[in-house]
């Protein structure tokens, strides 16, 4: 490569990559009117305190000064089960995507973050893990959303 070339060539590198290195990425967290989520809790064993487990997310959420509002367009999920005696966890964010192809808006509902935590031996861990996947999420969304 002749040096008029190689000049232009790493010239052109050295803005791209800045370039690329304040670009925003999406997460899929981000959604309008962030403050305000859905939350849906699908506890299957009945020895879950489900009051608990209720304070646990209004705790986060209250703190990152989101709501627990019904709506459709953005929903989080979380499903424990027990199978052979340890607890397993899910939890999952569902959200409305909406894109434009040939001309036309879309939308399509779908899930776009989650957590899954298995071979939970008791209770007590079950909601430490709870605290940590809701804390995990708050973080992501809060940051993603500029809260």
């Amino acid at each position: 490569m002749s040096k008029p070339y190689l000049v232009i060539f790493l010239s052109a590198f050295i803005i791209l990559k800045s370039t690329f290195a304040f670009a925003n990425s999406a997460t899929g967290l981000e959604i309008d009117n962030a403050q305000q989520l859905n939350v849906v809790l699908t506890l299957e064993p009945e020895t879950i305190d489900q009051n608990h487990v209720k304070t646990i997310f209004a705790d986060y959420l209250t703190a990152a000064n989101i709501q627990q509002q019904s709506r459709d367009d953005a929903q989080l999920f979380l499903r424990v089960e027990q199978q052979a005696g340890d607890y397993l966890l899910y939890l999952d964010f569902s959200r409305t995507i909406k894109y434009h192809a040939n001309g036309q808006c879309f939308s399509k509902d779908g899930f776009v973050w989650g957590r899954y935590v298995k071979d939970i031996g008791s209770l007590d861990d079950l909601y430490d893990d709870i605290e940590l996947v809701i804390e995990e999420f708050v973080e992501a969304y809060s940051t993603a959303n500029n809260l």
